[in-house]
């Protein structure tokens, strides 16, 4: 803003001294006019005279051939002299017609300094202009100043025409009130050509409706070209600056904005669809912490009105609102929570919210919240609540899994395909003296054989049970009897299970013609619980 401020203020200055300028070296063309040039006695209010016939010059006094020399070369002579003469003489545009129509007319400049007599005759239109001062007494000017003043100006000239930007004023011109340009630049004389194909008018068209945005017309204002297919080039932001006789308009290219508002839009509508499709809520607050986008998952997770949601709440309303419907559990200290909140989402700390929610009617909800650059605030709800009763089913299925087998006399242990220890029961833990569930690490079955090697005689049945386990061919189960250390009798059973996985199971002896546990029932068991 403060970059269009200074831009604003530059082109103000510029057209201010452009119209100092030109009054000045206006006034002093007629102020030396009226001193050098000869009077006849008979006349000495005549000044500068133009004799017109339709829209040129059929002759003209000395002094009024150096007047028109002063207005740039473009358009006919009575445009070029119109051009010269309206921004102290708002009314010069129609005073032609008023003087064809009445015989005479007489203008007053806006300063009281210039007056201009029409008088049409015939098919030909006399202009004289006047100094006022010049009957009373001889305004001298410095030929030196003005010399320097006609290089400022032309200098002026060259330097608002050669920048790239669109800079006109406007007046309120005639006895209707319409819109008028005095003045405009060489890019805005350009891109008129090429509108309305036709070169050296003057005034050019209006390219922007400025006519009715002049009311509080203050800031910058994108506005689009009149009478055209309002493509993005088509687009400007345009610029007002009050002057004392009408406004400095200066007009910059927004196509790139809009092109990139275009695909901002189209890539906010391709999220919004997107979001419509996720099973999760989603709330997002920009940086005045207003709720700006939101998915249809959001309002059916917390049970929200639709009307509320699309009314823009603030984040805090929105909380409050999810507090009085008992949509999150009540906290000890709401305050606190709100604070803690506040540094999270103004950005004071640089960690996320995540939480867990467990309602009253037992809906558990996963909400995380994301603080972002851009002061924008991100809250993501997802609807747990089956996927906790699937884990807590689960969970309570291996916990009477585990009771099953801890049920049974026989030592049980159970490793995977890769020889990782995964079950085991309490007479195992009993048996060996040690308990797999308290294990930092994962035992392996090299790791459980050392054990059980180091408490039996030696016997090929670890190098057999080594050599089964990890056997990618189709395998059957083997039973054997071992001696411990102690001298008792230790009966092993070893059996494939689904996905590669292997039991082995001990005891000790057989005496009293105990059963060993159905192998078929516990791979099927041990198979839907890994599942």
């Amino acid at each position: 803003m403060v970059e269009a401020d200074a831009f604003l203020a530059f082109w103000v200055a510029v057209g201010a001294i452009l119209a100092a300028f030109g009054g000045l070296f206006l006034t002093a063309l007629l102020s030396q006019n009226a001193r050098n040039a000869p009077r006849p006695p008979e006349r000495p209010e005549e000044g500068a005279v133009f004799l017109f016939a339709d829209d040129h010059v059929l002759d003209a006094t000395p002094q009024a051939r150096q007047i028109l020399s002063a207005s740039p070369n473009e358009g006919s002579d009575w445009e070029r002299l119109t051009r010269l003469l309206t921004h102290q003489l708002p009314e010069m545009a129609d005073a032609r017609d008023r003087a064809i129509a009445g015989g005479r007319t007489t203008l007053l400049s806006v300063d009281g300094s210039t007056r201009v007599v029409l008088v049409a005759s015939d098919d030909v239109l006399r202009v004289t202009i006047t100094h006022v001062e010049t009957a009373e007494a001889t305004l001298e000017v410095d030929r030196l100043s003005l010399a320097a003043a006609q290089r400022e100006l032309e200098a002026l000239r060259t330097i608002a025409d050669g920048v790239p930007w669109l800079v006109w004023r406007e007046t309120t011109a005639g006895r209707n009130g319409t819109v008028q340009i005095t003045w405009a630049n060489g890019a805005y004389l350009d891109l008129a050509t090429d509108m309305t194909r036709q070169k050296d008018t003057w005034p050019p068209p209006c390219l922007f409706d400025t006519k009715n945005a002049r009311e509080g017309f203050g800031d910058p204002r994108r506005m689009a070209l009149q009478h055209t297919g309002l493509v993005a080039s088509d687009w400007f932001t345009v610029f007002a600056k009050p002057l004392s006789d009408g406004v400095l308009y200066t007009a910059i290219s927004a196509a790139r904005e809009v092109e990139a508002d275009a695909a901002l839009g189209a890539f906010r509508q391709t999220l919004t669809q997107a979001f419509a499709s996720l099973d999760t809520g989603l709330a997002i607050f920009d940086q005045s912490r207003a709720l700006t986008l939101f998915n249809p998952a959001l309002t059916e997770i917390l049970s929200l009105p639709v009307e509320f949601v699309t009314a823009k709440p603030t984040l805090y309303s929105f909380l409050d609102r999810l507090r009085e419907d008992r949509r999150m559990p009540e906290p000890r200290n709401y305050k606190d929570w709100r604070e803690k909140l506040t540094e999270l989402e103004g950005g004071a700390s640089g960690h996320g919210y995540a939480a867990t929610w467990t309602l009253a009617d037992g809906q558990v909800l996963e909400v995380v919240g994301r603080p972002h650059g851009n002061g924008a605030f991100a809250l993501i709800f997802k609807d747990i609540t089956s996927e906790i009763g699937l884990t807590r089913q689960f969970r309570a299925e291996l916990d009477l899994n585990q009771a099953v087998l801890d049920s049974l006399e026989e030592a049980l242990v159970i490793f995977d395909s890769n020889g990782v220890l995964t079950i085991s029961n309490a007479a195992y833990a009993t048996m060996w003296d040690v308990d797999p569930g308290t294990s930092l690490h994962d035992i392996t079955l090299p790791e459980a054989m050392q054990r059980w090697n180091a408490r039996t005689a030696a016997t090929p049945a670890w190098q057999q049970l080594r050599s089964f386990a990890y056997a990618t061919s189709e395998r059957s189960g083997w039973k054997d009897t071992l001696r411990m250390n102690d001298g008792r009798a230790l009966d092993i059973r070893v059996a494939p299970l689904a996905g590669g996985a292997t039991l082995v199971a001990f005891r000790i002896g057989t005496a009293g013609g105990r059963q060993p546990v159905d192998v078929a029932h516990l791979d099927k068991r041990v198979a839907g619980s890994s599942g």
